[in-house]
């Protein structure tokens, strides 16, 4: 963080330059930078210098432009931006695919598994990830694995196979511990909090998320921060605690918004839904069901199976209470909000 200035600088610098060498530099340059962009929730600064990396440099040998590419690819799904992160890694896969580059491979199929399981297209996302397995094998690399088994276990909740999630799980999160993986580790606790929570055991999911928050704030890790402080913010209102669960919602809200992410906005939006619920302030609560949904459906996003409960119990509660002519139009109302008037829904 310290030297952002400097590397936005050198970037500037060697974008501008009239020697092409130094356009070469400026996209290896962006490219190598992915883990920090990412861990700092830098999107998107890293998406703006990587696109004109790239644009200053159509003819860029296949391994640069390869490298940029996916880096595009998971920095505009960090961004919440699920329909236009494929074709990044769609064209940097068929690049590594000439190049008979497999740990490249392996991190395009996982990226665009990842974004398949985000649209719940379930047999996609099983093949995407066991080709990603494949190319990982070849490459004899411990570091992928982990990964990728880690989200094949989100894959088995969504399928609801709870017992191979747990397995999956429990081999990943050895793996990386092994490997002294912080981060994966932070990434592989939340999941498993995911898979908990949504079994009903709240005190072990907020024990994993505690772990893996510390975990993230170490590092520095904004977008895992982002999505922790969403998790607990559930925990808290399932055991009884609205006003607190507002202030995290509220909070994840903000940092989501430095990214910004546009599907933990619309996440959060249904989470306020669901503290209003329980405040029993039932016409806010539906507007923000409606907003919320509206937002999830603009970027072609579905819940996580966990939240998908969470809001289930929350929007049924609701509707139970509420004249159905009257659900409908208060949802309606959500819908139609501009992104302005949704934020303002947030803190009234």
């Amino acid at each position: 963080e310290v030297e952002l200035p400097n590397i936005r600088a050198a970037l500037r610098w060697c974008l501008d330059s009239a020697d092409p060498g130094h356009h070469t530099t400026a996209l290896r340059l962006a490219g190598a930078l992915t883990l920090f962009w990412y861990g700092a929730g830098h999107f998107v600064d890293a998406v703006r210098w990587l696109k004109e990396a790239l644009a200053r440099l159509p003819d860029a040998p296949a391994a640069d432009r390869a490298k940029a590419l996916v880096a595009l690819g998971i920095m505009t799904h960090g961004q919440g931006d699920l329909l236009h992160a494929p074709p990044f890694f769609e064209e940097s896969l068929a690049l590594y695919r000439q190049l008979e580059d497999y740990d490249g491979i392996a991190l395009c199929l996982y990226g665009l598994g990842r974004l398949a399981l985000r649209q719940h297209n379930f047999a996609r996302t099983r093949q995407l990830f066991n080709e990603s397995l494949a190319a990982a094998d070849v490459t004899g690399q411990a570091y992928h694995k982990p990964y990728i088994m880690n989200m094949l276990a989100a894959l088995a909740i969504a399928e609801g196979n709870f017992a191979e999630a747990h397995t999956r799980y429990a081999e990943a999160l050895a793996a990386a511990r092994q490997l002294r993986n912080l981060g994966l580790i932070a990434f592989i606790l939340t999941g498993y909090g995911e898979l908990v929570r949504l079994q009903g055991d709240y005190d072990l999911a907020a024990q994993l998320y505690r772990e893996a928050m510390t975990l993230a704030e170490e590092l520095h890790q904004k977008p895992r921060r982002v999505m922790l402080l969403h998790n607990l913010a559930y925990v808290v209102l399932y055991n009884g605690a609205p006003r607190q669960a507002r202030q995290l919602f509220q909070q994840c809200l903000a940092l989501g918004m430095e990214l910004p992410d546009r599907e933990n906005f619309g996440m959060c939006l249904l989470g306020l839904g669901g503290v209003a619920t329980v405040e029993g302030d039932l016409e806010r609560a539906v507007r923000l069901f409606g907003a919320g949904e509206q937002v999830l459906a603009t970027i072609g996003a579905a819940l996580a199976p966990a939240d998908q409960a969470e809001y289930d119990r929350y929007r049924t509660r609701a509707s139970a209470a509420l004249d159905p002519v009257q659900y409908a139009y208060l949802f309606s109302v959500g819908q139609r909000l501009s992104t302005e008037a949704m934020e303002a829904l947030v803190i009234e």
